[in-house]
């Protein structure tokens, strides 16, 4: 967790959704996340925009660099599959959405909730990307998908990879 100081170090400037924060409120009625988050662009790296990039812990810009080049390869491997199973050209994906795609990187951080029985740690929503890989966490749970009107509960796999 980020303390007060590196918060504001990394905070989301009014004019972009990139930094630390939460959700920009647009209207009173508007359903907030609860949550606090780091969303930065992880690709391409020349978009990389290092100012909201944490130095602490020391290792994280490594670490997360050496995560974002082995999602390229899931990225690319996914997309060239996919086209093949529908009889498509297997670069038909990648060429469009794959070497230089954007890609984002969003931490979530759920603080305690006093009424969690009326709040959501991330209110409903759908991912604009073509692909969105979830890192989950071992001890948290709550991913769900949609399907036929009723949401469903995406269970913890551990080791996969």
């Amino acid at each position: 967790m980020l303390s007060v100081e590196q918060k504001q170090k990394y905070s989301r400037e009014s004019d972009s959704v990139e930094g630390y924060g939460n959700d920009k409120i647009f209207s009173e009625q508007q359903t907030l996340d609860w949550n606090d988050r780091l969303l930065i662009i992880v690709s391409p790296e020349d978009k990389r925009k290092l100012k909201y990039w944490p130095e602490n812990p020391e290792d994280f810009r490594v670490i997360l660099n050496e995560y974002i080049l082995k999602l390229q390869v899931i990225t690319e491997v996914l997309l060239k599959a996919l086209a093949r199973s529908l009889n498509l050209k297997e670069n038909c994906f990648y060429d469009q959405h794959g070497e230089r795609a954007n890609m984002h990187g969003r931490f979530n951080f759920y603080p305690p909730c006093s009424r969690p029985d009326l709040t959501l740690g991330l209110k409903p929503h759908a991912d604009g990307s073509v692909i969105t890989i979830v890192f989950q966490d071992k001890e948290v749970e709550g991913l769900q998908f949609m399907k036929d009107e009723q949401w469903i509960r995406v269970p913890i796999l551990l080791m996969l990879f």
